[in-house]
Order: structure tokens, then sequence, then C-alpha cells
């Protein structure tokens, strides 16, 4: 730096604010600011330079924390899979991120100092709008989902989140809002609600006893028919039950023992012919049906089956073999 000091007094005669980085004797480094000035004699002749140095090691050191902040923030914020904003009271946009730019298709440069107005149909930069002034004059958050129609008829889901922004003194200069498309989100709830739909009918109107269960064979999900079936109103009511709460061990024991091979061995038992035994009613017969109940990635984490009543099928027969007897 002394070169450059020397060239700017020659040029200049005076240094304002000069900044170097020296070594002290023992090694150690400071930043110093200098302010200096040339001094000659009455004939003109160069004599020497005057002025003083500041230490500013901290001032340096606090600006290069801030930097690497600042980096870190940006690194960070255009790296979240979310569009970022930022904008002032009259809604023009002072920050966005990456995403934000490829979202709108444009540059940071087209987009800073604009509004919603020149990017975005009447309607919608209205909205946007009029939930900027309500977070900036609520001081409360704003979250929502906004559902939009795309041109091509289709429907696109936004989840929006907006806070106000402030300064240093605590003072509304803005807003900043983050948001992500939930489109995909929304279809596969939909697509869930839909085969929970098939299910629930399925479950409530066949004749068949259906259900799930866990490892240990307590009953996780029963069709409205085994519930009536126990006696029971509600089917969610047999929810970590299992069948020793309502057959004798003469039947619950061996239905236990084959559901316990079903999760060891995965293979299934398919209609078997077992006779139920209550308490305090007649046996019944059933037909059943157990396979295991596996999760998406192939595990096994219970078993599902299905029983069909022919107790009076079983009779008919025992009848028929009476009246061949």
């Amino acid at each position: 730096r002394r070169d450059e000091f020397i060239r700017q007094m020659r040029e200049n005669g005076v240094v304002r604010h000069f900044e170097s980085r020296i070594r002290r004797k023992d090694g150690s480094e400071i930043w110093i600011s200098e302010n200096a000035r040339s001094v000659h004699d009455e004939a003109g002749n160069f004599l020497y330079y005057e002025g003083t140095v500041e230490d500013i090691s901290d001032r340096k050191a606090a600006e290069a924390a801030l930097r690497n902040k600042e980096l870190l923030y940006h690194s960070l914020v255009d790296a979240l899979p979310q569009n970022i904003f930022r904008k002032d009271r009259e809604g023009r946009f002072t920050f966005v991120n990456q995403l934000f730019c490829q979202t709108l298709r444009r540059s940071a440069d087209h987009i800073l100092g604009k509004t919603d107005a020149d990017f975005f149909p009447p309607e919608l930069a209205v909205q946007y709008r009029v939930d900027d002034l309500g977070v900036m004059e609520s001081l409360k958050p704003l979250e929502k989902t906004e559902e939009h129609v795309k041109p091509d008829g289709s429907t696109l889901y936004v989840h929006v989140i907006k806070t106000p922004l402030k300064d240093a003194t605590g003072q509304v200069i803005g807003v900043q809002g983050i948001f992500w498309d939930e489109t995909a989100r929304h279809q596969m709830e939909a697509d869930l609600a839909y085969e929970r739909d098939l299910l629930r009918a399925l479950l409530d109107t066949v004749p068949d006893a259906i259900y799930f269960k866990d490892l240990n064979s307590r009953f996780i999900r029963a069709s409205r028919a085994l519930a009536v079936k126990f006696g029971v109103k509600d089917p969610e009511k047999l929810r970590g039950k299992t069948d020793f709460h309502f057959f004798t061990n003469e039947h619950a024991q061996p239905a236990f023992t084959d559901e316990q091979r079903i999760v060891k061995t995965g293979e299934a038992v398919l209609n078997k012919t077992e006779k139920e035994t209550w308490p305090n009613s007649p046996d019944t017969w059933a037909l059943t049906s157990k396979l295991p109940y596996r999760n998406r990635n192939g595990r096994i984490i219970g078993n599902s089956g299905v029983s069909k009543d022919i107790t009076d099928l079983m009779r008919v027969e025992h009848e028929l073999a009476q009246a061949r007897d």
C-alpha cells in the first residue's frame, strides 16, 4: 500500500481515509485509516508527510462479519425451494430470490422497483396489494392457500406467508413473503380422500366382515358388518381390541395363531372354514381369507381379512346329511 499512498500524495497532496492492513513487530495484523498531507518548505520543496492514524480493526472485523452474514443469507435464500420476496410500502419489489425470478421468467433487474401490477392480472394484483396493506396495518402475519385457474383450465394452488418488514427502529417499511406451489399436495390429498371414500363405502355396505389388524392382531379398521356382528354400533370402537374380547378361546386362539403365522411368513390363509364360538351365543360358521397387510415399502405391518357368514349354509348341509342318513 505504500506505493499507492505515495502516488496519491504526489497527485493530490493529501489523502483521506486511506485504509491499509499492516503488520506489527510482534507479527499481529491490524487495519488502519490514515488522513495525511504533504508538507513543503517556502521554496516548495517536499519535506515530509504529516497526519493521523486510526486503528479500525474492530470496524473491519464487524464489516467482514456482516458481509459473511449477508453472503450466508443470500446463499441460503437462493438455495431454498420457495419463492421469496420483499416489497416497500408502495408495493415495489426490493428483493427477490432466484426461484422467484425463475417463476416470473425475468431477471432480478427487471423485477426490482416494479409492482405486482407489472406481472400479474389486474384482479390478482389488486388482491395482493390488499393483502400487503392488511399485513402492514395489522402487524400480523398472513398465511393462506390461493387457488388460481391457469389459462389451460387447470387449477394451481399456492401457499403464501406474508409478514411485516421492519427497519432497525421497528418502523414498518414494507412486507416480506414466501410462497410455494402446493398443487401436487392438493392433488395427492384429493386422491387420498377419494380412496378413503371408496374404502369407507366398501366397509359400510359390504355384508361380509372386513378388517385390518396390526402385528399384535389388534383391530385398526373394521367394516360395519363386523361391528354389528360383535354388537358394537361404531366400527371405530373396535380399534385396539382383539378376537379374545368377543370370542371364546376355542376360536380366538386358533385365529390368533393363524394371524401370527401370516405376519411371520407372509403366507395367506384362503377360504378356511372356521367355527366361531361365542361366550353367550350359539356357535356360528364363517368362510375366512386372511392376507398379510403391507406398507408401501412392502414391509408386513399386520394382516387383513374377510369373513363370510356361512352358518345357514352349514345348517342346511347338516340337515341334508341327516336326510341322507
